[in-house]
């Protein structure tokens, strides 16, 4: 069996009006998760008007965390 790196899942319609589920928040907390686990990895799943904001947040993100994020 392959061994495979932790990953948190994030499922939902990624628009503006529903910025209060919190992923500019899990975005933004990704480096710090890194810290403890690292090779941890970030998938988004979903589709919206504020997507391309979102992977933005990702890409800008320190030590490269943007890296562990997957849209």
């Amino acid at each position: 069996m392959s061994q495979r790196p932790p990953m948190a899942l994030m499922v939902g319609r990624l628009t503006e009006a529903d910025r209060y589920k919190g992923y500019d928040v899990t975005i933004a907390a990704w480096p710090l998760v890194l810290e403890r686990v690292p090779g941890a990895q970030l998938v988004v799943v979903g589709d919206g008007d504020d997507r391309a904001r979102l992977e933005q947040s990702a890409q800008i993100l320190p030590a490269n965390a943007g890296a562990r994020i997957r849209f």
